[in-house]
């Protein structure tokens, strides 16, 4: 799979999985993700960011953040 592509299986497994991200629409999931790799994996190496690590970056944070993060940040994406 190539950088920037978005890999389908990757939301059944977090749907499996539960947690916070299966409450999120599709729509803001892949905004967050943008979020959270553009702010938050600005530093890590490339081969480390994808959809992935982003949502278990995600899950992590408080969901009041979250709100946060797709409310003041998506006019920057």
């Amino acid at each position: 799979m190539r950088r920037g592509e978005i890999d389908w299986r990757l939301s059944e497994l977090v749907d499996k999985r539960g947690g916070f991200c299966t409450t999120l629409s599709w729509a803001d999931r892949l905004k967050l993700r943008a979020i959270v790799k553009k702010v938050h994996m600005q530093h890590f190496p490339t081969e480390l960011v994808s959809d992935l690590e982003a949502d278990r970056m995600i899950e992590v944070i408080a969901p009041e953040t979250v709100a946060y993060l797709i409310m003041h940040n998506e006019r920057r994406l």
